[in-house]
């Protein structure tokens, strides 16, 4: 078997999903194995290369999720002190204009009109104590977008 015809028909397809889509952090699986099965097909190419293609294909997956579980490794426990959490402000959801979310993305709870929540800087909202537990306890980001605090 040879495994240069495996490679080229893999490094085709990821070349032609990433010029399909250029903005996409994530490699999508099923989309690429739909290119990789054109591919592969188109080519005429045997199971050993197929293998040969899954095999790394697999690497590179593997690969990423090492790579986003170190990140978030890195970014946790980062919490903010106790003093910032004194100075979050908090209000009653009714008292919001045009809300950018109407469900607490910690416990994903929707908020009642009478919910004393926290509106971060990047506009999420959030229950005031499911808010103030992410970021005393885990993290100085927004759970959604990141944003730092």
């Amino acid at each position: 078997m040879n495994s240069d015809l495996g490679n080229r028909a893999f490094q085709n397809s990821l070349r032609i999903y990433n010029a399909m889509y250029p903005n996409d952090e994530e490699l999508n699986s099923s989309t690429f194995l739909r290119i990789l099965n054109y591919q592969l097909s188109s080519n005429s190419l045997i199971d050993g290369f197929i293998d040969y293609t899954i095999e790394r294909y697999m690497r590179e997956l593997t690969e990423r999720l090492v790579n986003f579980i170190n990140q978030m490794s890195t970014s946790q426990n980062n919490p903010i002190s106790e003093n910032q959490l004194n100075n979050l402000n908090i209000v009653t959801f009714n008292t919001l204009e045009n809300p950018i979310n109407t469900t607490c993305n910690i416990c994903l709870e929707d908020f009642e009109e009478t919910s004393q929540v926290i509106k971060l800087k990047c506009n999420h909202i959030y229950h005031d104590n499911c808010i103030k537990h992410w970021l005393g306890n885990y993290n100085n980001n927004c759970p959604v977008c990141k944003e730092e605090i």
